[in-house]
């Protein structure tokens, strides 16, 4: 899809340049004559029109199956979150390793290797940090409590994050740029981003964020908002300027 949009792209791009050219060359050689072609100037209007419509038209139509596609990649990862920062051993049983760690963290009942649909780490080992664990319960409601109760994982170096889609990744993380961590979290695959007035937004794309006014100042979140799990930043004090010396 990505491709798709790229060559789409290139293409209206290619057209409106050979299009101005060939406008310039028309207008120039339409002064140089005694009596311009109004014709061929006429039938270039209605060709450039409706080369431009036809391209709109299919942007238009790329981004809806682009949407789609999204909301039917986001729908299959709702019972998904991933586990980092749980140490890694050779020759582990991921799945027992997930159940007995979030077991001594969160309060659901009945946490078992049983369940999980899936569970396995992902990308290739690294030894400086352990990779993350993606985990697919096989129960919504399982993944639901876990994600509730994540707070439970605070100051253990572990944390939750649900398993977005690109989109949705690329817009959080830009939402959390401008706007600030505490003002962004997700819930069930999609983006929520507080502005200054306290108004909540829910984005799935990065060009959605430039319809929120403002760049977000601290707001406190509502206490039925589950939030994305982040970890806190401490500012550091800086030193006073000693202005005598100026």
């Amino acid at each position: 899809m990505d491709a798709l949009k790229k060559q789409l792209d290139e293409m209206k791009e290619t057209f409106t340049y050979r299009m101005k050219d060939f406008q310039k060359d028309l207008q120039k050689g339409n002064s140089d004559t005694a009596s311009p072609s109004s014709r061929l100037a006429s039938d270039f209007a209605v060709f450039r029109t409706f080369v431009m419509t036809s391209l709109e038209c299919l942007q238009s139509q790329m981004e809806l199956m682009s949407r789609l596609a999204d909301q039917m990649e986001s729908r299959s990862r709702r019972k998904i979150l991933l586990i980092h920062g749980v140490p890694e051993t050779k020759n582990e049983n991921t799945a027992s390793l997930v159940a007995e760690t979030l077991a001594k963290h969160l309060t659901v009942p009945a946490l078992t290797p049983d369940s999980f649909s899936k569970c396995h780490r992902m990308g290739q080992a690294k030894s400086d940090k352990p990779r993350v664990i993606l985990i697919k319960c096989r129960d919504h409601l399982i993944k639901s409590k876990m994600w509730h109760d994540k707070k439970g994982l605070k100051n253990t170096g572990l944390t939750l994050s649900e398993f977005l889609t690109k989109p949705r990744h690329d817009a959080f993380m830009a939402a959390r740029k401008k706007f600030g961590i505490k003002q962004c979290w997700t819930r069930d695959g999609c983006v929520y981003v507080m502005d200054s007035t306290g108004n909540r937004h829910k984005v799935f794309t990065v060009g959605e964020l430039d319809a929120i006014p403002g760049e977000g100042s601290p707001v406190s979140t509502p206490n039925d908002v589950i939030r994305q799990d982040v970890t806190p930043t401490v500012p550091r004090s800086r030193p006073k300027r000693n202005l005598r010396n100026k």
